[in-house]
């Protein structure tokens, strides 16, 4: 399958689907969305915008 982005692309979880299966989609800067696919939470990594106490 080939997909319109590369790994590593921040995308944003929009719905949980199962026990550890997320939709997430991937948008433009413009908020349009280019990619929507479900993706296994081994799949994901947390991103952190501000800092967090160890």
């Amino acid at each position: 399958m080939s997909l319109p982005f590369l790994a590593g692309q921040v995308g944003t979880i929009v719905e949980q689907l199962a026990d550890a299966v997320y939709k997430v989609e991937f948008s433009d800067k413009q908020g349009r969305t280019y990619a929507e696919i479900d993706l296994p939470a081994g799949q994901l990594i947390a991103l952190r915008y501000s800092p967090v106490a160890a």
